[in-house]
Formats: C-alpha cells, sequence, structure tokens
C-alpha cells in the first residue's frame, strides 16, 4: 500500500529545546520511519512548516494545491500532518477544495511533541494509517484519540483505553478552554480503532459510517471549488493584497459589536447554544442595521430545529438573518471565506 504524505510542521512534527516547542529538522525521518512500521509507503512531501496558530487561509489553499499537484495513481489515500490548534480549520478547508478528489484525506496532530509518553500523536497516526489500509471512500477525516480528562490531565489508563476516532472534517467543533480533546456534531464519529498499536482492527458502525458519506454529498456544492493550479495561486496573490476578510465572532452579553465595514464582504455570528440572539439589545440592532446598510449578508451558525422557537428568534427572518445548515461553525467560517475570495454569492452556495 502507498500513501501520499504531506507534512506541514505541528507539534507531530516538532521536538522540545530549551522549553520551547518548534517544528524540527528531524521529522521526516521520523514520521517517514513511524510510516514503514505499519507496512506502508509513502511519498512524502511538505508545502510549508509552521506551528498551527501561524495558519491563515493561503496555507490551507498552499496544502490544497500540494496534494493535487502530488496525488499519483498507485497512492490510496493521502495523510496531512498537522499541528493541533487550528486542525478543524484545515480540515473543512480541505473538505471543500478537494472535493472531488477520489480517495480519502486523513489530518492527524499530536497534543504532545512524539518524544512525550502523554502524547497521542503515535496512537493518531496508527489510527490514520489502518483506516487508509481499510477504506477508500473519498472524503476528509481527523484521526483523533482524545487521552486526557476533561480538565486536561493525563492518565495512562485512559490513553490505552480510549480509541482514535475518525471524525468528519465538516462536523468537528472548536475545542474548549485548556483541553485539546476533540468533539464532533452527532453522528460523533465515522469509524472507532480500539487500540489501534495493538489490535489494528476497527470497531465500526455501519449506519454511521453510511451516514455520514451520504451527508457528505451536497449536490449543489458538488465542484464549486474544483480549482485549477493557477487559479489557487491567483487567489494565494489575491490574499496578500486583501486588507480584511468576513467578520466571525461568537455572541457574549453585553459585548461590544465591531462596526461593519464593505470590505468584510459577509458576517458569520455564532449563536447561543439554543440558537439565540439578544434581538432586545439595542446595540445588536444598530450592528445589524449597519451591516443590512452596506449590504453584508449576516450568516447564523449553531441554529437547531426546534418544535416550539423561543420569542428571540421571530425576527431573523424580518431582520435578512441567514440561517445555516447543522455544521460546524468553524467549517462554515471556513465555506464563506472560500466563497468570498472566489467570488461566489455566499447567500447562493453558503
Amino acid at each position: 500500500m502507498k500513501i501520499l504524505c504531506v507534512m506541514t510542521g505541528g507539534t507531530i512534527g516538532s521536538a522540545i529545546s530549551d522549553n520551547l516547542i518548534d517544528t524540527s529538522k528531524n521529522a521526516e525521518g521520523e514520521i517517514g520511519r513511524l510510516i514503514r512500521s505499519y507496512d506502508v509507503e509513502a511519498d512524502i512531501v511538505s508545502p510549508y512548516t509552521i506551528l498551527s496558530e501561524n495558519l491563515s487561509l493561503s496555507h490551507v489553499l498552499a496544502l490544497a494545491a500540494c496534494i493535487k499537484k502530488n496525488i499519483r495513481r498507485e497512492h490510496v489515500g493521502v495523510l496531512v500532518t498537522h499541528g493541533t490548534d487550528t486542525l478543524q480549520y484545515t480540515a473543512a478547508g480541505l473538505f471543500y477544495l478537494l472535493e472531488g478528489l477520489s480517495i480519502p484525506v486523513v489530518l492527524v496532530s499530536a497534543n504532545y511533541v512524539l518524544s512525550d509518553k502523554r502524547s497521542n500523536g503515535v496512537a493518531n497516526l496508527s489510527g490514520a494509517l489502518e483506516f487508509l489500509k481499510t477504506e477508500h471512500a473519498p472524503g476528509v477525516f481527523i484521526a483523533y484519540k482524545n487521552n486526557v480528562t476533561p480538565d486536561g490531565k493525563y492518565t495512562e489508563g485512559l490513553i490505552k483505553a480510549s480509541p482514535v476516532v475518525l471524525y468528519n472534517a465538516e462536523r468537528t467543533l472548536a475545542h474548549m478552554a485548556y483541553s485539546d480533546a476533540l468533539t464532533s456534531l452527532p453522528p460523533e464519529d465515522v469509524k472507532k480503532i480500539e487500540d489501534p498499536e495493538a489490535k489494528r482492527q476497527f470497531i465500526s458502525n455501519k449506519d454511521i459510517f453510511s451516514q455520514v458519506f451520504d451527508e457528505m454529498i451536497n449536490e449543489k456544492l458538488s465542484g464549486l471549488f474544483e480549482l485549477s493550479d493557477d487559479e489557487i495561486v491567483n487567489a494565494i496573490k489575491k490574499l496578500k493584497r486583501r486588507k480584511t476578510g468576513p467578520l466571525f465572532f461568537h455572541i457574549h452579553p453585553g459585548m461590544y459589536y465591531p462596526t461593519p465595514t464593505p470590505d468584510m464582504g459577509a458576517i458569520l455570528i455564532e449563536t447561543y447554544h439554543s440558537g439565540t440572539l439578544p434581538m432586545d439589545s439595542e446595540a445588536f440592532r444598530v450592528f445589524l442595521r449597519s451591516a443590512k446598510n452596506y449590504e453584508l449578508p449576516v450568516f447564523l451558525a449553531g441554529c437547531r430545529e426546534y418544535e416550539d422557537l423561543y420569542a428571540s428568534t421571530r425576527d431573523y427572518e424580518s431582520e435578512g438573518l441567514h440561517i445555516l445548515k447543522k455544521a460546524s461553525p468553524l467549517a462554515m467560517y471556513m465555506k464563506l471565506s472560500l466563497c468570498l475570495l472566489f467570488g461566489l454569492d455566499p447567500v447562493i452556495y453558503m
């Protein structure tokens, strides 16, 4: 079996020196050795090397272009090593940019450097490779093992007991504060791999697996971001000239609302958990009127379907607010950014 491995840096490709974590020159050799230990051949490439907190949309575009340029007929899948901080953003971006790819793409990261016994990096890598060995359906996923308690404590028993989970890139949520654990909208997992280092065996739920792939087939978006190399290069150049992008924020009680500007292109708001917004707030109403004056569409992420709605939601339609489908707000942010970058009307394509 042969795969394409794309290395981008992050903790999984880092080492500690003088109590500082930074990307390592030896990462390619270490990752390559681990891949070969699972009887897998890999062509290894690297479009850039960064700590993932420094990620930009240009990096995501360059990564997509690198994958498309280097994929070969003999590759059964793509493995991407990445940092954990912005793992979900890149996965979502690739979910849209590589929609036409016929093989799976799996992103892996590590919560600690590989030499640290607390690290889930080897388990994540093992789970991803096992997935690529047995499943060849298209899509973009994250392979990740949650091996710390909710309060961030490492336990020897938990790292052995918890499975590696394959998450759908469009449904993976932001990290909770102080935690490197991943969570997802249900259906949470595509596959669970129990202790891949020992058993190398899937615990699979075929119904969930089929349902997730069905949800990934979106006829309206089919081929939307299938771009040529020149189009991606031009988009990266455009990003370097651009002064701003879409405004994205989570609503908070009594918050200060930024002043909308025309070059934002659009606004994305993550609502409270029940899909509500402070519609009685005059400051928020002023913000919405200002957005409307600049003809900026306002999208809402986080709205759920209820039989009974809260009174505060009754003005959403009259205010021209656009409720998005159930997906990770981070994924919706990446999709909105791509729509604006490539001149696609987000009201139509979101």
